[in-house]
């Protein structure tokens, strides 16, 4: 696997996290991701990296990346909306 800068990219991880509401709860779902699901997540939308420059840090096809940030972006969604409504409940 590349080396790669994982550090946020300014402005970024407040923008995200604000969009979606509690930190807390946003993290809590995250950690519910696969690994693979998470990096990939990470990369693309707090740092904001190309599918080229996710498939090429991973050795994976561009395709592959985009099917792991959909299958992670689903779940990161049924994740919060599941523990949002238990919580509300």
């Amino acid at each position: 696997m590349k080396e790669i800068e994982t550090s946020p990219a300014p402005g970024r991880t407040e923008a995200t996290l604000v969009r979606w509401g509690d930190p807390d709860r946003l993290r809590k779902a995250f950690l519910g991701l696969s690994p693979e699901q998470r990096v990939v997540v990470y990369l693309k939308i707090v740092k904001g990296f190309s599918n080229h420059e996710v498939a090429e840090a991973l050795s994976k096809s561009i395709g592959a990346v985009k099917a792991i940030q959909n299958r992670g972006l689903m779940n990161l969604l049924h994740l919060l909306f599941s523990r949002y409504e238990h919580s509300t409940a």
